[in-house]
């Protein structure tokens, strides 16, 4: 009876930390893996929305030439610098590998770089 309970007991301790680590994992690599995902991101055009979603990360529809490229940002931050900044009808670039959006304000020609993630943290 006693080497059931202590077997039972092992088999419980070991999924308890493999689903731990998973956890753990899972949690290290999401902003690794939107930071790649963004990196990999490339537009030059003019904000035309933005999304509020339920989750951390809103989208911003950006129109270049005929297309519509989509970012997820993220708004979790306590300082949002990205929303408090950018607005429909500003233009927006980043380029291919890097992490830096460049605003401009059309009306005054106020430019503004910001770095993934976008806010400060």
């Amino acid at each position: 009876m006693i080497k059931f309970i202590i077997k039972s007991l092992t088999v419980i301790f070991v999924i308890v930390v493999s689903v731990m680590i998973f956890i753990f994992y899972e949690f290290i690599n999401i902003p690794h893996s939107v930071m790649k995902e963004i990196e990999q991101e490339q537009c030059n055009g003019t904000i035309i929305e933005i999304i509020n979603t339920q989750s951390c990360f809103w989208e911003v529809k950006i129109k270049q030439r005929e297309n519509i490229i989509r970012l997820k940002l993220n708004k979790c931050c306590p300082d949002q610098e990205f929303f408090k900044f950018a607005a429909i009808g500003d233009s927006i670039k980043k380029e291919k590998g890097h992490l830096t959006l460049i605003i401009s304000k059309p009306n005054n020609n106020v430019t503004k770089q910001i770095e993934y993630p976008y806010c400060l943290e």
